[in-house]
């Protein structure tokens, strides 16, 4: 099996609300996650986006807003800071 690379998006709806939970969820996926844009993470895993979302849902409110989508490491392009496209190559091997 492979690791793939996902970008798991939110939108956080809680003004004041404790998020810690997700994001330590997040970096339990992988530790040498991403996180280039405020709410924006990039992981690397064994794992589907399915199970991703699975791990992370019970850290969010009913009213937040979660994404997870599988990328291709090959076929992307952005404006982004240089320890990402860094990041992102390496995970290319």
């Amino acid at each position: 099996m492979i690791k793939k690379i996902y970008s798991i998006s939110y939108d956080l709806r809680q003004p004041g609300h404790d998020y810690s939970g997700l994001y330590d969820a997040i970096k339990t996926i992988d530790p040498n996650c991403q996180h280039p844009l405020e709410s924006n993470w990039f992981v690397k895993s064994y794992i589907t986006a399915n199970e991703i979302y699975n791990n992370l849902r019970s850290h969010i409110d009913d009213n937040d807003l979660l994404f997870v989508v599988e990328i291709d490491p090959y076929n992307r392009q952005g404006w982004m800071v240089r320890t990402f496209w860094d990041w992102i190559k390496n995970q290319e091997s």
